[in-house]
């Protein structure tokens, strides 16, 4: 499965804070990011551009989504996609309630904040503003994900990854080992043991020195 992440800052190149906790957040989750593309926040023409480049080479395309965009991310979408936006009442019960929580004036009980593209699924943001959302088009998946680094990260490690096992039968786990006061070739012997062993791919790391290692 090939995944990409499309995101936009003031500068429109720098890889900064969001995308790299969001990479983070894929990877824990199993499903690390192959690429990731950083645009402008007003360049909606470059992001039209870009989506139509990737939208064949990956099977899961991530877009930060938020307020600080001068174009209407989920308005592009329907626009691009043709089909309508339509209103999720339970995403905006979440808004008001933030919104109040946080004792935020009116201006930020935007419509759009409940609008989605028709079909998508939605993956609740308690924490925030913005709402996530899943869509299907032809054979991929397009992750709408809050421009807060912090709740993109809680979307990505839960909702988000659940829907990606279901969807593409796959399953992640760690485990973790510790081994005191073994020398080298013991630690290479007990890594062939456990990729001997098991029927699936595994990937290992290891870390230590002074005969104590974390596997």
């Amino acid at each position: 499965m090939k995944s990409c992440l499309i995101s936009f800052n003031e500068s429109g190149r720098a890889i900064g804070k969001y995308e790299n906790a969001a990479a983070s957040a894929f990877a824990d989750a199993g499903f690390p990011l192959d690429d990731v593309y950083v645009l402008s926040r007003s360049d909606d023409a470059g992001f039209v551009s870009l989506l139509g480049e990737v939208k064949n080479r990956y099977d899961v395309i991530a877009v930060s989504d938020g307020l600080a965009l001068e174009f209407s991310l989920k308005e592009t979408l329907s626009a691009l996609f043709r089909v309508p936006l339509i209103k999720d009442g339970e995403a905006r019960k979440r808004v008001d309630s933030f919104i109040l929580k946080r004792g935020l004036p009116a201006i930020y009980a935007l419509e759009e904040l409940s609008l989605f593209p028709e079909g998508a699924e939605i993956v609740p943001n308690s924490d925030g503003l913005i709402q996530g959302f899943i869509y299907n088009f032809n054979d991929s998946v397009l992750v709408g994900l809050p421009d807060a680094a912090e709740d993109a990260a809680k979307i990505i490690k839960g909702a988000v990854a659940d829907y990606f096992e279901k969807r593409y039968r796959l399953r992640y786990d760690k485990l973790t080992f510790k081994l005191f006061g073994v020398n080298p070739s013991e630690l290479d012997f007990f890594i062939k043991e456990q990729i001997k062993r098991t029927r699936r791919a595994v990937n290992i790391e290891v870390c230590g020195d002074y005969l104590d290692f974390k596997v």
